[in-house]
């Protein structure tokens, strides 16, 4: 429902749509748009191949859920930004109930349908929560009510550094490596991830100590290898660039 739209009832099912199709403005020479139930991102080469990221297979319900599939054992939920942004939480507020005096965005939702069901004004609502633009909210996004008592959110805490991660090792992992480096934008989206420590995790992390010379090791100009400190502002700075 995040990814394609709120449900209809139907003869008392719930409906989902299956043929939207998003983030063209996000297309590139490689990736294609993202299509169907799960919103699967399109790969023009793929097209017409029958591949998981066949554009021309992935409006077909049965298509795409098994394309969904494919990419969930491969990548895990990870791969869905619905996921690691938290918007499915929308869909689910008896297990993830949101502060008091808030509001969850669903699918439908303007401010302006918010402001009259609050009993309140688009103005009021947009003062109160910073927003830039009225009338581009997002699924899941918490607004906040008139009488709200504002909580800061916690502090972002880095994931413990795993110990032993080290190029040319696969144990531990190198997949949560991986996806701050892309999250921070040091490695392509495109890279396959892979628990071995490789060269293009490797160059990732090089391309990183250039910008951030301070994790870098002393005397080295090519330090492949991240430490504690370097994997801690890693992710945080994929924490500033991604919100997750």
């Amino acid at each position: 429902m995040v990814e394609s739209g709120p449900a209809t009832i139907v003869s008392g099912v719930a409906k989902v749509p299956s043929d939207k199709i998003g983030d063209e403005e996000l297309q590139t020479t490689y990736w294609g748009p993202s299509i169907g139930l799960w919103m699967v991102r399109s790969i023009k080469s793929q097209s017409g191949t029958g591949k998981t990221r066949d554009a021309t297979r992935l409006l077909d319900p049965a298509f795409n859920a098994k394309s969904a599939k494919a990419i969930y054992e491969d990548q895990g939920l990870n791969a869905w930004s619905v996921y690691t942004g938290g918007q499915y939480k929308a869909y689910m507020q008896e297990e993830f109930p949101p502060p008091p005096n808030t509001y969850v965005v669903q699918g439908g939702d303007t401010l302006s349908k918010i402001a009259d069901k609050f009993n309140t004004t688009v103005e009021i609502l947009t003062n109160l929560n910073n927003l830039a633009d009225p009338n581009k909210i997002n699924i899941g996004q918490h607004i906040i009510l008139p009488g709200a008592i504002i909580i800061p959110p916690p502090p972002y805490v880095p994931p413990p550094f795993p110990t032993g991660l080290a190029p040319d090792k696969s144990v531990p992992s190198a997949k949560p490596l991986q996806q701050a480096l892309k999250d921070a934008e040091y490695m392509l989206e495109t890279v396959v991830a892979s628990d071995n420590y490789g060269p293009k995790t490797q160059d990732a992390v090089v391309k990183f100590h250039n910008d951030n010379p301070t994790f870098r090791a002393a005397g080295v100009t090519r330090d492949v290898k991240i430490g504690p400190k370097g994997w801690e502002h890693l992710h945080r700075l994929a924490y500033e660039v991604n919100g997750a």
